[in-house]
This record gives structure tokens, sequence and C-alpha cells, in this order.
């Protein structure tokens, strides 16, 4: 969708994390975003060396930057946050430009 924004976090799992409750509290979580103004889909995805990719899709970037404020505050995304190792987290905003159908 020209004009959306793309919300990309890379980062890895915290060592006590297992891979398989992350993927359940990421689909819990998805019940909360699908609530959020603005959110249109997520993905996530991860490399052999334990990168994880996390690309969220939001409307525009206002909407982006809001949602912290109502989703971090919810017990799903304290979860989640817990099994991300902050050492090399990063994230950035994009504008898309082109989209494939």
């Amino acid at each position: 969708m020209k004009g959306s924004v793309i919300e990309v976090i890379l980062c890895k799992l915290a060592e006590h994390s297992d891979e398989a409750i992350l993927l359940q509290t990421v689909m819990e979580l998805e019940s909360v975003l699908k609530q959020t103004p603005g959110y249109i889909k997520r993905e996530l995805s991860r490399n052999d060396n334990g990168q994880w990719i996390d690309i969220i899709h939001w409307q525009n970037l206002e909407q982006a930057l809001a949602a912290p404020d109502s989703v971090m505050a919810t017990e799903v995304r304290q979860r989640f946050g817990g099994m991300i190792a902050l050492e090399g987290l990063s994230m950035i905003h994009v504008e898309s430009v082109y989209t494939s159908e």
C-alpha cells in the first residue's frame, strides 16, 4: 500500500526465551494490534543465526508512532518485550513507496 508506513524491528531473543512461547505470545499480541488504529498486518521472520525481523505495516507514521501508547501497557506486550534481548535491538520506520501484488 503506497504511502503506508512499515515498522522494522531487528532483534535477537533473550537467552532465557523459548521460541515456541515467543510465537504463542506473538499470536496473542496480534489481537491487541488488530484493535490499534492504523494497524494493517505483521510479519515475523528469523535466520539461522538467531536474528529476528519483526515487520509491522501501518496506515501512516502518526498511527505507528502512537501505537506504543496503548500497546506497551498491555500484559502480553510486557511478556513479549521480556523475551527480546536489548543488545542489538533496533527499530526504524520507513514509508512504503512500492508494493508488488
